[in-house]
């Protein structure tokens, strides 16, 4: 194991990618990165990660701000409770800890939207406490190099992947061996066509050595993905547009987008229930194209009907009467932001 560990560190130190976190070891950057960098990829994470420090500079910064802005910014991330738990980790860090990150592994777990994951990744880099990370990239670095069979979405593939980890990591460089770990995965041993004759700890691999890589990591099962169908009004009076603030607990919480209608019906039926939910005659303007959207347990189909209202549409609580051209400052899903053409040609 030590020298898998000195050859991962070695390597490490050559060929790591120029990230502008890793620029420091200041552990609001190091946050701030991993939460962004969940479930998004390294390029087009690092953008929103600079836009991010350029807005907000400090963790005191981040508390400050209001929620639309945070979303408004984040658009486009998709699983939005990762920025709303960015924000209320920000205050949680200010008014807990007086804007000091945490050192501990364990006070670190207990911010809002920090798991073991990116507690361990904090403390290790920013504070060198000797935690292992464990990721995808992890994942599938260990399951080679032990030629392991275990079910890495299962309890005994975290398990078994963490004590390996714990006997590799050096107590003088934690953070860079998590790093050079998580860096092999992404660059070298990849899901599909690894570089192995570019890999640093070969030697040691035992699915290189039983020509078993292309089998490994082993998963249980996937998540099944299931179809929405969703049909949007959207309503203009004059230079205005109503949109619908989802204040509802769920992945699009504290977003906007537009009312909804029957999808299942035809244009005039679709027409009779606008006109009845907003108190009003309509002109059916226009209806779109289906616009499709997958997340990782849902593919989201959606079309819209646009109106022109003839007087100003009544509206429900969770919906209001905006400009037009204010419609593009809201924080909205990536579906909908596809769909926002349709409005602004309208301006």
């Amino acid at each position: 194991m030590e020298k898998t560990t000195e050859n991962l560190l070695v390597w490490y130190a050559k060929h790591k990618r120029n990230l502008p976190w890793r620029e420091s070891t200041n552990p609001y950057q190091i946050w701030l990165s991993e939460i962004i960098l969940q479930q998004t990829r390294v390029d087009q994470g690092t953008a929103y990660y600079l836009r991010f420090i350029s807005a907000f500079p400090t963790v005191f910064d981040l508390a400050k701000a209001d929620e639309e802005s945070v979303l408004k910014l984040w658009q486009g991330l998709g699983y939005y409770s990762r920025a709303r738990n960015l924000r209320f980790a920000a205050q949680m860090v200010v008014e807990k800890f007086n804007g000091q990150f945490p050192a501990s592994y364990d006070l670190l777990l207990t911010l809002k939207g920090v798991g073991p994951y990116t507690a361990a990744a904090i403390a290790s880099i920013a504070f060198n406490v000797p935690v292992p990370v464990v990721d995808g990239n992890v994942f599938r670095v260990i399951s080679r190099l032990m030629a392991s069979d275990l079910p890495i979405d299962r309890p005994s593939g975290l398990k078994f992947t963490r004590e390996q980890m714990l006997q590799m990591i050096p107590a003088h460089e934690p953070g860079n061996f998590n790093q050079a770990v998580m860096e092999l995965g992404a660059m070298v041993c990849k899901p599909v066509n690894p570089d192995c004759n570019g890999c640093p700890i070969q030697t040691q691999c035992l699915a290189h050595a039983s020509k078993s890589t292309s089998n490994l990591p082993v998963k249980a099962g996937k998540q099944k993905v299931t179809p929405l169908n969703i049909r949007y009004a959207m309503v203009i009076f004059k230079d205005q547009i109503v949109v619908r603030l989802r204040s509802e607990k769920g992945i699009w919480q504290g977003l906007y987008d537009f009312p909804e209608l029957n999808f299942k019906q035809d244009e005039m039926g679709c027409l009779q229930e606008a006109e009845t939910l907003f108190g009003t005659k309509m002109t059916l303007l226009k209806r779109s194209s289906t616009f499709t959207h997958l997340l990782s347990h849902r593919r989201i189909s959606a079309d819209v009907c646009v109106f022109h209202a003839e007087q100003v549409p009544i509206t429900s609580a969770d919906c209001q009467l905006i400009a037009l051209s204010a419609l593009a400052t809201l924080p909205v899903p990536r579906l909908i932001e596809k769909m926002l053409p349709l409005a602004e040609n309208l301006i």
